[in-house]
């Protein structure tokens, strides 16, 4: 499916630092999606892909992040080069690599192991940009996918920005605080993909819950992005 950016669509993206764009996901996508993030995070929780939905929604953060690097089907939506090339459109760049993905669970699943292990409700705290939430410098953009629907869509707020409807994705600019509890409907399930400049750096940020995940592929603090790793998901012909 193509998708058209208008100077109207940039324009209250600049503005507004957030813009949906409806039916990005086919239906066969979202469901091939929804079925390869269950089956990973099954995989990465050792547990039956029926019992994920039951899991913490702590676990579920913690697991959910980098999900492309597990996954063939996740790693084709985020590479997407259609929902990529609306990121380089909004943002007026002519590359983008991939930074991360991060899985966003129903929030109302809330449970911890410990008193000392409560990495979503400290994060939760507080509203966070994406330069504030990630470990990467030269942060582009980010598309929050809805994979599926509240179960009682009536109690989310009407200013709620980013969409109940599965299918459609919101896009933010690096900028924007997202309050996640706000934000984000309790019941509904979200993909967030991070795009960065064509140049971007692995950086320390304690305010990333995963700061030290990259170090595990070989990053040190301050190297420059790979392709190898974090490849180019889109490249203008001029770029």
């Amino acid at each position: 499916m193509k998708f058209s950016v208008s100077y109207e669509h940039r324009q209250f993206f600049q503005k507004q630092q957030h813009i949906e764009f409806d039916g990005l996901l086919t239906a066969s996508q979202l469901v091939e999606l929804k079925q390869a993030i269950e089956s990973t995070l099954a995989l990465r929780l050792a547990v039956e892909e029926s019992s994920v939905h039951r899991q913490s929604a702590d676990k579920l953060f913690m697991e959910g992040h980098d999900l492309w690097r597990a996954n063939e089907a996740i790693k084709k939506i985020d590479m997407n080069s259609i929902l990529a090339g609306i990121a380089a459109e909004l943002v007026e760049t002519k590359g983008l690599r991939l930074g991360y993905d991060q899985f966003l669970p129903d929030l109302s699943r809330r449970s911890y192991v410990t008193k000392g292990e409560r990495p979503l409700e400290n994060f939760l705290k507080s509203a966070h940009t994406l330069n504030e939430m990630s470990g990467l410098q030269g942060i582009a953009c980010g598309l929050i996918l809805c994979l599926s629907e509240p179960l009682k869509p009536e109690l989310v707020a009407t200013e709620h920005c980013f969409t109940q409807i599965p299918g459609n994705g919101v896009y933010i600019s690096p900028d924007f605080a997202i309050d996640f509890q706000k934000l984000i409907p309790q019941q509904g399930t979200y993909l967030l993909i991070v795009y960065t400049e064509a140049s971007a750096y692995y950086i320390l940020n304690e305010g990333d819950p995963h700061a030290h995940v990259l170090k595990h592929l070989g990053y040190h603090f301050g190297d420059k992005l790979k392709d190898k790793l974090n490849p180019v998901v889109f490249r203008s012909s001029g770029g």
